[in-house]
């Protein structure tokens, strides 16, 4: 189901300084989160296999590229690739979109996200320093692997491979808007409000997005459902994190509410009636409980598309 939510939102309320910009109302409840990972990737083309391959199979000599892994089954390396996309998850499901490279964090999530990205960079630091340190005997192992195609300046020291490794999180305010006034810029005060509230406009409308989201795969999951039978085993099973998604959700969503949109607050207090007192082995071993589940979540649905009448 595609919807388009109509919603109209308001940045700011009446407020007694006529003078105040909504982005000065903004810095009150929000500020951007950068999250920055990189890392070191282990792999190299090898321009001289590329070469034979293209030679032997009679293709020409751009029409493909062969890609040495350096590092082979290297868990330590595997580790940051896990940790720095998990990271990226988890930091993503706790902010709104805001503009390329950067997101908004509520003020009331600032902790919250801090600490959950404190420990992801410390688990990512740790995984960083055993690949570095196990790195000259790795590549022992890593010359049986590759056979002729090991050639050792394709690694390189120790040290440039560690600076490759970066986990960097920045948290800024919200740049005032009414500071083009103070430069004698006051003609882009306009503009520069308009770029700003179309942003918000779109963070607000992620979270309905968010919501629909898990609503529609709780309703799809628990519709086709079908627990085993003697003759049959389980068709279309789901996992603990059919409600522990929603749960979080709606822990997570007054917090990120940065305009106090009353519909983000009804819908989560709709799907905590949902889910309030549900638990995963029931909704697999009550059909009706399972059935009723459903029919809730699709009401709520509907509930959304009616936004836009």
């Amino acid at each position: 189901m595609v919807t388009q939510y109509c919603v109209v939102i308001s940045i700011i309320s009446e407020s007694e300084d006529d003078n105040m910009s909504n982005t000065n109302i903004l810095e009150n409840v929000a500020m951007i989160v950068s999250l920055n990972i990189t890392r070191y990737g282990g792999e190299k083309i090898d321009k001289k296999a590329s070469e034979e391959i293209c030679e032997t199979n009679k293709a020409d000599y751009d029409s493909g590229k062969f890609i040495k892994k350096l590092f082979q089954d290297n868990k330590a390396l595997d580790a940051t690739r896990k940790i720095a996309s998990k990271a990226r998850h988890e930091s993503k499901k706790l902010t709104l979109p805001y503009k390329v490279g950067e997101d908004l964090l509520g003020i009331e999530m600032y902790e919250k996200h801090g600490n959950m990205m404190r420990e992801f960079h410390n688990d990512f630091m740790m995984a960083v320093d055993v690949f570095c340190d196990e790195i000259k005997k790795d590549k022992e192992r890593q010359k049986v692997n590759l056979g002729s195609l090991f050639n050792e300046d394709d690694y390189p020291d120790v040290d440039s491979i560690r600076s490759q490794f970066t986990f960097t999180v920045q948290y800024e305010t919200i740049s005032d808007c009414q500071n083009f006034d103070k430069l004698g810029l006051g003609k882009l005060i306009g503009d520069a409000m308009q770029i700003q509230n179309n942003r918000i406009d779109k963070a607000v409308m992620s979270m309905f997005k968010r919501i629909e989201k898990y609503l529609e795969n709780f309703a799809d999951k628990t519709e086709k459902y079908q627990p085993k039978t003697e003759g049959s085993r389980v068709k279309n099973e789901f996992r603990d994190t059919l409600i522990t998604n929603l749960r979080d959700l709606c822990t997570n969503l007054p917090m990120m509410n940065i305009t106090k949109n009353e519909k983000i607050t009804e819908l989560c207090e709709d799907i905590n009636h949902l889910i309030k007192g549900l638990d995963i082995g029931t909704l697999r071993d009550d059909d009706v409980v399972r059935n009723n589940a459903s029919k809730q979540a699709k009401d709520i649905l509907a509930k959304m598309d009616g936004y836009c009448g």
